[in-house]
């Protein structure tokens, strides 16, 4: 659809097509963020969010070819809740105002990821079955990224917020007794974090959802019991329209990603044009 050429005004266009106007809209940004960073730096935060938004954006059309024909519940689904999480930690972190947290939100959120890497390949080196010469190839790999996570912890040290809140973020890099894990990325906020209460000063997945995406748990409920290998057991619709419930997400989920967009990019919509996408999506 070109959306240039839509009347805005019309009631004729059915609610359905807000998933296709945003995705139209965002190829052009996407296409020009592609050109203007073709590597990614973790130390570019600009380049990050970039390929960050371009893979997003390359999900959000692999899952709008997928449903074009037909709509297959529990890849559907599986597909929204993917969005969810990566579009609330987009926004967290991104959208953080303070520069210098930004970049503490960032290079936790990095060095968590490679810590889960580096499980995979613990398990990977541990195993009988794999010969030396794939271990010395896992042993490389586990130095290399051994050696991104240290470069981003020792970015948050040179980070002048840590001499004011570092007690704290040791804590957030190290973990702590009370279960939260290393690289907590996921923090509520510093000024009230409080080292004996930390699960209670950071986000849930759920949590950021409602937060950052104002989806009502009930809806991420739903979503939550098709991801695993259990979904075979829940493909009950407890009375929701299952088809009607996708397609909703889809537009909402996609709007929160274009808002993000068009925000950061200054791509934003004419007033008319907001007005009327954001008309099409129903209270959730």
């Amino acid at each position: 659809m070109d959306y240039q050429n839509i009347d805005w005004k019309s009631d004729i266009i059915k609610a359905e097509e807000a998933f296709n106007i945003c995705f139209s809209k965002n190829v052009f940004i996407i296409e020009a963020l592609g050109n203007t960073y073709p590597t990614l730096n973790v130390d570019n935060m600009e380049s990050y969010i970039a390929h960050r938004c371009v893979n997003i954006h390359a999900m959000f059309g692999t899952f709008k070819n997928a449903i074009s024909t037909h709509i297959d519940v529990l890849s559907a689904n599986s597909f929204l809740r993917i969005f969810a999480d990566h579009i609330s930690t987009l926004i967290l972190i991104y959208e953080t105002e303070n520069i210098e947290e930004r970049a503490l939100r960032h290079y936790l959120y990095v060095a968590d990821g490679i810590e889960e890497e580096m499980k995979v390949l613990e398990e990977l080196e541990g195993r009988p079955s794999i010969e030396e010469t794939g271990k010395q190839l896992v042993r490389q790999e586990k130095k290399n990224k051994q050696a991104i996570q240290q470069h981003c912890i020792d970015s948050i040290r040179r980070l002048p917020l840590y001499q004011s809140y570092k007690t704290i973020i040791d804590g957030l890099i190290n973990g702590n007794k009370n279960g939260i894990g290393k690289y907590n990325w996921k923090y509520k906020d510093l000024e009230s974090y409080e080292v004996k209460r930390l699960r209670e000063c950071s986000y849930s997945y759920t949590e950021l959802y409602a937060d950052k995406l104002s989806l009502p748990s009930v809806r991420m409920k739903n979503l939550a019991q098709y991801i695993h290998g259990l979904a075979g057991s829940v493909m009950v619709s407890n009375g929701i329209n299952v088809e009607e419930n996708i397609k909703l997400m889809a537009q909402y989920l996609i709007m929160s990603f274009s808002r993000f967009l068009w925000t950061k990019y200054k791509s934003l919509p004419s007033p008319i044009e907001s007005n009327f996408l954001f008309s099409l999506v129903p209270n959730l």
